[in-house]
């Protein structure tokens, strides 16, 4: 009886196409690619080696897409778009206007391709008359349904696989279920991630303006999106965490149609110069965009050895620092500083107005009429 030849596993192995060889190929692989070969991790094994930091294997299924919301401030609080295969908890207080956010982006991802909205609170026909109000009904792939039990949820993303899924909500699931609701919340990541299906889990907050319930909850996501409500229609959807993006926020305005995008009027910037040692500053106030004017004055010092630095609406560090930068640079003369800021914080935004008023008052000349500084 003959025995089977072993097959020695390849030595290296191109990250590009996969393909293994028994010795070094060389800098260029037979799929044209260079400097993509790697030890396999077989043979880092048997020689002691450090295993491979690249991945030798892939995704097969094609790059990560990202699915457009429809609303550009609701993509970038995702990070440009909600990743594949992700997931991400939705939380807010009752009427902040979270389930008709998730609605409209599952009507825009709905377009083209297959997105789910799972209510447990709402049934199957309450949710297409919300389509209709909202001008949904449309959005032939769109399909909403009442899901009653976290099985219910999980079969239907294992045998429909849509491009979104949207639990509504965690909360009433687990009242209903009696399960908790960290382990409804980690089934649904677990299940997004292997299905390659983006979840949209929607929560709710406690009192504190917070996502209620353990930490747990939160560590079991890709995910933090809370949405909060601002003065009169307008709502904030800040990205708390956010594996697949930054951590931004965006304000949109809640109309009976659903969200549009919130455009700030700009504030108001003179046309006039504002005269020797003074300059305007972009800040942001309570999440909006304000003007903050900066006005500095060198004078002659009774220690010319030593410069007296005196600063009113900011940090008198922050101050010493920019005199030192401006000293550094040669556009401020030497005397005694003293900087006054009117109408704002203590921002970092107000470096550049400050370094501006100091050489607006170093050279006795004003800054041009109709600028801002940030």
């Amino acid at each position: 009886m003959t025995r089977p030849k072993r097959v020695r596993p390849p030595a290296y192995v191109c990250c590009k196409c996969l393909t293994g060889h028994s010795r070094w190929p060389g800098a260029q692989c037979q799929c044209g690619a260079f400097a993509t070969s790697v030890v396999s991790i077989d043979e880092a094994r048997s020689r002691g080696l450090p295993l491979p930091v690249t991945l030798l294997a892939p995704d097969r299924r094609g790059p990560s897409r990202r699915l457009g919301t429809g609303l550009a401030g609701l993509d970038r609080v995702f990070g440009g778009g909600i990743a594949a295969a992700s997931s991400a908890l939705v939380a807010g207080s009752a009427g902040a206007g979270k389930s008709t956010g998730l609605l409209q982006a599952a009507a825009e991802v709905g377009r083209r391709r297959l997105a789910i909205y799972g209510s447990v609170e709402e049934s199957t026909d309450a949710l297409r008359d919300r389509c209709e109000r909202l001008g949904l009904a449309d959005r032939q792939r769109l399909v909403p349904m009442h899901i009653q039990t976290l099985d219910d949820a999980l079969r239907i993303m294992a045998d429909m696989h849509p491009a979104l899924f949207i639990m509504d909500s965690a909360s009433k699931l687990a009242e209903i279920t009696r399960e908790p609701e960290v382990a409804i919340v980690t089934a649904l990541h677990s299940a997004a991630s292997a299905e390659r299906v983006a979840t949209m889990i929607v929560s709710h907050v406690n009192a504190a303006g917070r996502v209620a319930g353990p930490e747990a909850k939160k560590h079991g996501t890709d995910a933090v999106i809370v949405v909060e409500k601002s003065s009169g229609d307008l709502r904030t959807w800040i990205a708390a965490k956010n594996r697949n993006g930054p951590e931004v926020s965006a304000v949109l305005r809640m109309t009976d149609a659903g969200f549009v995008e919130h455009v700030e009027a700009g504030p108001g910037i003179p046309r006039r110069a504002l005269g020797v040692g003074a300059a305007l500053a972009l800040i942001r106030v309570e999440g909006k965009v304000a003007t903050c004017e900066v006005q500095c004055l060198v004078s002659p010092s009774g220690n010319p050895g030593q410069r007296k630095i005196v600063a009113s609406g900011c940090s008198a560090e922050r101050v010493r620092v920019l005199v030192g930068v401006a000293e550094r640079e040669g556009i401020l003369v030497a005397g005694d500083v003293t900087v006054r800021t009117y109408g704002g914080t203590d921002d970092p935004g107000l470096d550049a107005a400050i370094l501006g008023a100091l050489a607006s008052a170093s050279r006795a000349a004003p800054l041009p009429a109709g600028i801002c500084l940030a």
